[in-house]
């Protein structure tokens, strides 16, 4: 998915997830529009209407669609996955559409080395067509005049007018490349995800913006670095950790990098960054969400990446990347921090199992006030299915009005195996 991050950003320090088991799947992630969330395609980034519409496709049975109604200069579908490039590579785009009138196109966004768009495009009309057409175009890198820091592109579908109606299925992204070239492969790290055991470790790594690294007048980019990805399973969470120090400039920034690839080094799939807190040598989690849901192997690899105006230095210790085989949520009843009374306090816990292992577990729940005393306590027993959900709600009894802590820990056979915590307050709302 698109974050923002600070456009002085380019050192990393990064994960890598590559489809090895499965025949390998078509770039973009759900470039074939299969999936969706709340109506709109998963791993899309969708601005003025565009919907998921799961009837009439091309192939499958879902595809996307901009209805004319909602249709408007500035109408938008940017994949969140981008494909890494480099000058004079030949990059593809081909997909299935119908279009009602002139006004859509299919184009090339402009990236930097970490995804983020760099504000330009390239641009392909489509013409209007009733029936499904396909449609492929091709451009090199580098043959037209495009931003200096571009180092990968992303897919889009834009529309300028109004009153146009468009269909859209089966879009690749596809970077042309010798018919000798061999299918890449990463070691397999195989782990029991309820071990506790890491994927992908990283001693200490020291990177450094000196006088050296000036791209940009006042601007430090600090140089990319990746480390060497692995083989996992691709239906996983994962999550990684690392002790973080910035010295050097009061104002550099520093963030950690989770990075999901398709079936070759260039096809990053999904992509998490999650800043580090300013406190010198802070642990920071950074979780990257499974990029499918049918079973599949891809490559994992972390980064950590710095900006700076003046000589910086960051320095990351103890890396560790782990599977992460129960995801919990914990949110007050109609997402309330602060409850008019105790006795109307109540916390909704939901717990993902990610395994395909049923999982029999039980919820440790507790309940502190600011002073750290234990005011509630409890323990339910909790089943979870193959990769499905549980929820439920937890009234606690609270003997005054305060701020509170409330803390859920997951127990499979003695052993912790999630645990989470919600802060909120109750009684002391005017």
């Amino acid at each position: 998915m698109l974050r923002s991050v600070n456009p002085a950003l380019i050192a990393l320090f990064s994960l890598i997830l590559l489809n090895l088991a499965t025949p390998l799947l078509a770039f973009p992630l759900n470039g074939d529009f299969e999936r969706s969330y709340r109506g709109a395609p998963l791993a899309w980034e969708a601005d003025h209407g565009w919907m998921f519409l799961p009837l009439n496709s091309h192939e499958g049975k879902g595809h996307v669609i901009l209805r004319e109604q909602f249709a408007r200069a500035g109408s938008e579908l940017v994949s969140s996955s981008f494909r890494l490039v480099s000058e004079g590579d030949t990059v593809s785009l081909s997909l299935a559409y119908r279009s009602s009138a002139p006004g859509a196109a299919v184009a090339l966004v402009f990236c930097d080395a970490l995804g983020r768009p760099l504000g330009e495009r390239w641009e392909v009309p489509l013409q209007p067509a009733d029936e499904w057409t396909e449609f492929r175009t091709q451009y090199e890198m580098g043959s037209l005049p495009q931003p200096e820091a571009t180092a990968a592109v992303r897919a889009a579908l834009l529309v300028q007018c109004e009153g146009i109606e468009v269909h859209v299925d089966d879009l690749k992204l596809d970077l042309a490349a010798p018919a000798t070239t061999l299918p890449h492969r990463y070691p397999a790290v195989a782990v029991s995800p309820w071990s506790g055991a890491t994927v992908l470790r990283a001693a200490s790594r020291k990177i450094v913006a000196d006088d050296s690294t000036d791209i940009d007048p006042g601007v430090r980019l600090l140089s990319l670095w990746l480390s060497n990805p692995v083989a996992v399973e691709a239906t996983m969470p994962y999550q990684g950790r690392a002790e973080v120090g910035l010295e050097g400039d009061p104002g550099a920034e520093a963030f950690l990098l989770l990075r999901a690839l398709g079936a070759a080094p260039s096809e990053v799939l999904w992509q998490t960054i999650t800043p580090v807190a300013k406190d010198a040598h802070v642990a920071q989690p950074v979780t990257l969400a499974a990029p499918h849901i049918t079973p599949s192997t891809m490559g994992l690899q972390a980064g950590l990446a710095v900006s700076a105006d003046i000589p910086a230095a960051a320095v990351a210790t103890d890396l560790y990347v782990a599977p992460v085989p129960l995801s919990l949520s914990l949110n007050g009843v109609q997402r309330k921090t602060e409850f008019e009374t105790v006795e109307g306090a109540e916390v909704f816990v939901s717990a993902v199992n990610n395994t395909g292992d049923e999982l029999a577990t039980q919820a440790l729940i507790t309940v502190v006030d600011a002073a750290g005393a234990t005011v509630h306590r409890e323990q339910r027993a909790i089943n979870v299915g193959p990769r499905s959900a549980a929820s439920f709600s937890v009234k606690p009894k609270l003997p005054n009005p305060g701020s509170f802590v409330f803390r859920v820990s997951f127990q499979r056979n003695g052993v912790e195996v999630g645990t989470d915590e919600f802060h909120f307050a109750a009684g002391c709302v005017a």
